[in-house]
This record gives structure tokens, C-alpha cells and sequence, in this order.
């Protein structure tokens, strides 16, 4: 049985990959990551937190969404004992925004994650116009579920995160997974990636930012490829 880690995203509570967890089963085994909800960590602080999701014996892999993925980068540089490969979803190595998206950050402030963001907000950004309600309601709980201090210093370590030459020295097979409809990350995530690791698997799906939840039966599918055919135990 192969063993994955899933790293979430900005609210960093991993309720938000129940889905993405069935479509997974009963072929791997699931660790949720879950950050502290009232803790300013930066990503150093939070690596313990991964660490100890790792099985101390069998091989894995690491799935890491959005905000997690320099997380996941600086770990698999660290080339630890028993990783096989590592998933990267709608993230990037440095500078996410694009020019015409530069306003958000003001939002890296307390103040605009003392409210819940209106469903639209949501749906527009993260999930799609023509998302399930339910599912939009999930992740705007996910979000209130963290302090907002600490939301808009996650934020803030995104803006400023920069690990390109961590992604220069891992050996493992990687796999980027994009949206096709992501409003946030775009293509850039892995015009990056692709520039700097060459060997690079991809997947484009037909969703938005959170496509781990948008699309968890077309995510899982394409980790268990990438398995198959990159991942050798």
C-alpha cells in the first residue's frame, strides 16, 4: 500500500480533502497535514508538522495545494529518506500574482479576513461560478475556521515566497497539476516550475483554482498515473 501526504491550502485545516481522499481509496493510504488555526508559523515552523505526517518506514508521496507548495518544495530538497515523488497543485515558487491581480495584497492584513468572503468571492477566485453550493460553503468555513491574523500572514508568506533554488536541487519525479479556469495562479505556476525543472509531469484539468476539490476523482487519477508511470518504489 503506497503512502500519500496531502499538504493543504491557505486555510490549513485539511478538512477540505475529504473528497480528494475517497476518490483516493482504497488504493493509497491518507495523512492529512493541518496547521495550527491560531499560529503565525512561517514555512520552517511548519515543517515539523509534515514531518510527522511521514511514515517512519514505507515510501510516499507528497501532494501540496496552492500555499503549500514551497512548503512541500523545501522538504523534498531536503531529500528525505523514503519520499518517491511529489504533486504540486495551482502553486508556485515565487511572485503568484500577476500584474492585474498585484491588488490583493491588500488583503495580507488582519482586517479583510475578519469577515467571510461573500460567495461569489468564493466561487469567482476558487472554485468556479458554477460550483455546488455546498461546496462553496465548505471552503468559506474552512477559511473561518483560522484566526484572520494568521490568514493574512499565510498570505503574506505566499507573496514573498521564493524557492527556486530548492526546486533546482530535487531528484524526485514531480507532477504539476493546473486549472484550466484557475483566476489566481493561472498558467504561471507552471510556466515557473517547467523553466526550472525541465523533467516536470504535467496535468491541465478542466477547473478552477481548488481543483483538488472542484475535481477530486480527475485529481486522484491523475496521482495515480503519475504514480504508475514516474513513481518507482
Amino acid at each position: 500500500m503506497r503512502h500519500i501526504i496531502l499538504l493543504p491550502g491557505m486555510d490549513g485545516t485539511g478538512q477540505l480533502f475529504e473528497s480528494l481522499e475517497a476518490a483516493l481509496a482504497p488504493r493509497f493510504v491518507t495523512h492529512v497535514v493541518s496547521y495550527p488555526p491560531d499560529e503565525k508559523l512561517n514555512y520552517r515552523q511548519l515543517m515539523p508538522y509534515v514531518r510527522r505526517a511521514v511514515p517512519p518506514s514505507e515510501p510516499y508521496i507528497v501532494v501540496a495545494e496552492s500555499f503549500s507548495g514551497p512548503l512541500a518544495i523545501e522538504h523534498a530538497s531536503a531529500r528525505p529518506a523514503n519520499l518517491l515523488g511529489l504533486v504540486l497543485c495551482a502553486s508556485c515558487v515565487a511572485k503568484p500574482l500577476p500584474l492585474g491581480l498585484r491588488w490583493l495584497r491588500v488583503l495580507a492584513r488582519e482586517s479583510p479576513f475578519r469577515r467571510s468572503a461573500p460567495l461569489w468571492l468564493t466561487r469567482h477566485f476558487l472554485v468556479g461560478r458554477d460550483c455546488p453550493s455546498d461546496l462553496g460553503e465548505s471552503v468559506r468555513a474552512a477559511m473561518q475556521a483560522v484566526h484572520p491574523s494568521v490568514l493574512a500572514y499565510r498570505l503574506r508568506l505566499i507573496l514573498d515566497s521564493n524557492v527556486r533554488d530548492k526546486l533546482r536541487s530535487i531528484e524526485v519525479p514531480v507532477l504539476y497539476i493546473a486549472g484550466a479556469h484557475d483566476r489566481l495562479i493561472g498558467r504561471r505556476g507552471l510556466a515557473q516550475i517547467s523553466t526550472l525543472l525541465r523533467s516536470v509531469s504535467t496535468a491541465i484539468l478542466d477547473g478552477p483554482h481548488l481543483l483538488l476539490q472542484r475535481l477530486p476523482h480527475a485529481s486522484a487519477q491523475e496521482i495515480s498515473r503519475f504514480m504508475d508511470q514516474k513513481v518507482t518504489a
